[in-house]
């Protein structure tokens, strides 16, 4: 009986659910549906807490939604594939391609693996605040990535020493 009553209240949530959505623009729906697409991803992938940015035709990454600081005047847009130590810049790796995109710049993440690290530039007045973080997944319109407020450079010097 408690199965058939669990039942009951799904029926009547998902019958709820579907006349609110019917009532929704097609835009509105879209949107629903790539935050569905985007929950669905992080279960599947065990990457649920992870942060995530989003991908402009599956491949470019906005450099102003992964930096610090993302001011202009004060700092290149740049972002770097981590792969080694370099005695004057801390860490050597590869530069990610740069394109503008509706006059934001982007960075191609086609070469980025799960688990890679990338540092972006970023600057605060004349600070420098460059940002490391580790690439957990990424899949056709999601870049996942952690921690949050990035990693500390100590420990990718550490990791790469």
């Amino acid at each position: 009986m408690n199965k058939n009553t669990r039942n009951d209240v799904g029926n009547i949530g998902f019958i709820q659910l579907k006349e609110e959505l019917q009532q929704l623009d097609i835009d509105e729906l879209e949107e629903v549906q790539t935050k569905i697409a985007t929950e669905l991803d992080r279960r599947n992938n065990g990457i649920e807490d992870a942060e995530n940015v989003n991908l402009i035709n599956g491949k470019w990454v906005k450099w102003r939604s992964l930096s610090a600081h993302p001011n202009l005047k004060a700092v290149k847009p740049w972002i770097l594939r981590v792969t080694g130590t370099h005695d004057k810049f801390g860490v050597d790796g590869d530069w990610l391609d740069k394109q503008k995109i509706d006059g934001k710049y982007h960075m191609d993440v086609n070469k980025l693996e799960n688990r890679d690290i990338i540092k972006v530039s970023g600057a605060s007045h004349n600070n420098r605040k460059h940002r490391y973080y580790r690439v957990l997944e990424i899949t056709d319109d999601q870049l996942y990535y952690e921690p949050k407020r990035g990693l500390k450079e100590a420990s990718v010097l550490e990791e790469f020493s």
